[in-house]
């Protein structure tokens, strides 16, 4: 019998302006026809010019031992993916915090939600 997979990824990004406090949280409304095994966090990037801040960034979408999904550092990408085990329904609204804020820049990441049958 042939196993099948379902995946499903978004991209999450956001340019943070110049004229916007230092950004702590960005939200986003998910849904997904299935639940999950496995959460994977990839292609974390973060460019800021003269931000030299360690970000930790903490969801709720993600069931870690200290709640960390990954550290973002100014103009370095990590593409090594982040994988969590996960076993619970995937709808609502997630959030994605920054311990630090992040400055005028960019930022953005991969998620990818796969079933496994």
């Amino acid at each position: 019998m042939e196993s099948k997979r379902q995946i499903t990824s978004i991209v999450i990004s956001k340019t943070i302006l110049a004229t916007e406090e230092p950004l702590l949280v960005i939200s986003r409304d998910i849904t997904l026809p299935f639940v999950p095994d496995e959460i994977v966090v990839s292609h974390v990037f973060y460019e800021a010019a003269g931000d030299t801040t360690l970000h930790p960034i903490t969801s709720n979408l993600i069931n870690s031992y200290d709640g960390i999904i990954q550290n973002v550092y100014s103009g370095v990408q990590y593409s090594q993916p982040m994988i969590f085990s996960n076993n619970k329904p995937i709808r609502g609204t997630y959030d994605f915090r920054f311990a630090e804020g992040l400055t005028t820049g960019i930022f953005t990441m991969s998620i990818t939600f796969i079933k496994n049958n």
